[in-house]
């Protein structure tokens, strides 16, 4: 059997991958190999790459249900936006100011907030221990399981094909390349040009 990608495991994450592979390249043919056949969008990062990334996720979150549904049938994607916040004691605090700068000038809707502050805020979260907190509203979320889901049942509706199996070897041609050649699994041999792991 061929196929001109393989991800392995079908999770949270294999599923993803197949779907927009099958979207981006829809004549292409994807498989997804899984032993067992039976979404957040944080943006409180602290390195930059992760911070930009996430700026992706809010309008994708928004979105999911209508990217996932199959034909007329409604997805439930479990959405909702909310606060996330991070607090800080003395020794952190530093480091925590420093993200939120980097956060607000990469124009994340952040806000920093010192105990009295937050407590206003926030009257549910205990600042008892906290010298200082930095706090989103604008976090939206994916039920996870809604999200492993929508993504395997859309992603098979675009002719992904879920093989029952396991991975037992990838054979590569590291290091000019770094590409993957072929997989060995239990369901046989598939010989393609790309993999990914998931």
């Amino acid at each position: 059997m061929q196929s001109d990608m393989v991800t392995i495991g079908q999770g949270g994450i294999g599923p993803r991958i197949a779907y927009y592979t099958a979207r981006i390249r829809p004549a292409g043919d994807v498989s997804g190999v899984e032993h067992d056949s039976n979404g957040e969008s944080r943006r409180l990062f602290s390195l930059h790459e992760n911070i930009e990334t996430a700026s992706y996720s809010p309008a994708f979150c928004r979105d999911f249900a209508d990217t996932i549904a199959v034909g007329s049938e409604d997805a439930d994607d479990g959405f909702r936006c909310q606060d996330d916040v991070f607090t800080s004691d003395a020794v952190s605090a530093a480091q925590r100011e420093r993200n939120f700068s980097l956060q607000e000038h990469l124009k994340v809707e952040v806000e920093l907030h010192f105990p009295g502050a937050l407590s206003t805020r926030s009257p549910s979260i205990s600042t008892q221990e906290a010298d200082l907190s930095v706090l989103t509203g604008h976090d939206e979320w994916i039920g996870p399981h809604a999200a492993f889901m929508g993504f395997r049942r859309k992603a098979y509706a675009l002719g992904v094909r879920c093989l029952a199996g396991e991975a037992s070897r990838l054979d590569t041609d590291f290091p000019p390349g770094r590409k993957c050649t072929s997989m060995v699994a239990d369901v046989g041999v598939d010989e393609r040009r790309g993999a990914a792991c998931a």
